[in-house]
């Protein structure tokens, strides 16, 4: 709070401040995960457990902050399940009356669907990526490391100026804004051009896009 307070030049941190600073500290945090959607510190996994004969389930079952699915499969089975488009797995069973060991899924309206129907009670593994916590109070941590959280104050900074409406003054923090995740995806060692793909709920919800975005395993290296 203090460092944001003083690159604004603003010496009375009130409690009105404070929120204000709260606030734009949880945009900014989201707004840099949004470019790195694959980040460590936002990787999560969960199991959703499946009942005979039922094809459907909320994905709130698994979990109310997904992000992006990674992977899904069925351990006991030695089974990856592979997600298809809501179009595509109506083709393959317009009733889904067949049972088995599922083999595909898909998300619409907020829910899972597997099909083969699962013909036993099974558990399927997902790993995913889950939104960012936001911080509610000064002493909060927020869940990324210590040396991506100057962008984050670039951006406080940058909606200060917006505030104030200094345009000018806000143009250039976005710049630098800009600058710093630029150099951040630069520093990464490859991409991830075969990698597996990140299925983003939201999008599957409106236009069923997919995404590879680029990643390293130092992202968090030394």
């Amino acid at each position: 709070m203090t460092e944001i307070a003083q690159r604004l030049n603003e010496t009375n941190i009130s409690a009105a401040n404070v929120d204000r600073y709260l606030n734009w500290i949880n945009l900014g945090l989201e707004d840099f995960s949004t470019y790195f959607p694959r980040a460590p510190w936002l990787e999560s996994s969960g199991v959703l457990s499946l009942a005979a004969g039922s094809s459907k389930y909320q994905t709130s079952a698994l979990a109310t902050d997904i992000r992006f699915i990674k992977d899904a499969r069925i351990s006991a089975q030695q089974s990856k399940l592979q997600y298809v488009e809501k179009e595509v797995f109506d083709t393959l069973q317009p009733q889904n009356s067949v049972n088995g060991v599922p083999t595909v899924y898909t998300i619409f309206n907020n829910s899972f669907e597997f099909y083969p129907a699962p013909s036993n009670s099974w558990g399927v593994q997902f790993d995913y990526t889950s939104d960012i916590v936001s911080v509610s109070s000064v002493s909060a941590v927020p869940e990324i490391p210590r040396r991506y959280l100057e962008p984050v104050m670039e951006f406080c900074v940058y909606r200060g100026f917006q505030d104030r409406e200094d345009w000018d003054q806000a143009q250039i923090v976005e710049a630098r804004y800009q600058a710093l995740v630029a150099r951040i995806k630069n520093q990464l060692q490859r991409r991830t051009l075969d990698s597996r793909r990140l299925i983003s709920v939201r999008e599957l919800e409106t236009n069923n896009m997919y995404f590879n975005n680029e990643i390293t395993q130092e992202f968090f290296g030394g």
